[in-house]
């Protein structure tokens, strides 16, 4: 996971970051959001692990398959 002062650089040029589901946690999650990051994980194509993402503090995400996120809210 990036350190708080790579987040922090992050946030200097950009709004948001995209990461792989499969490398995004709650503490990487949190982190960035903590350092002022919008986090969109990517790719994400089914229902229940879009649930934990979100509940983790996502604010969104990356999918090929919209049917099957579709009741993500």
């Amino acid at each position: 996971m990036p350190s708080p002062e790579t987040f922090e650089l992050y946030e200097e040029y950009a709004v948001g970051i995209g990461v792989s589901h499969r490398k995004a946690d709650e503490a990487y999650i949190a982190a960035a959001r903590e350092a002022g990051l919008l986090v969109h994980p990517f790719v994400v194509d089914k229902l229940a692990e879009g649930e934990k993402l979100k509940s983790w503090g996502a604010n969104g995400i990356f999918t090929n398959d919209i049917d099957a996120v579709s009741r993500l809210k």
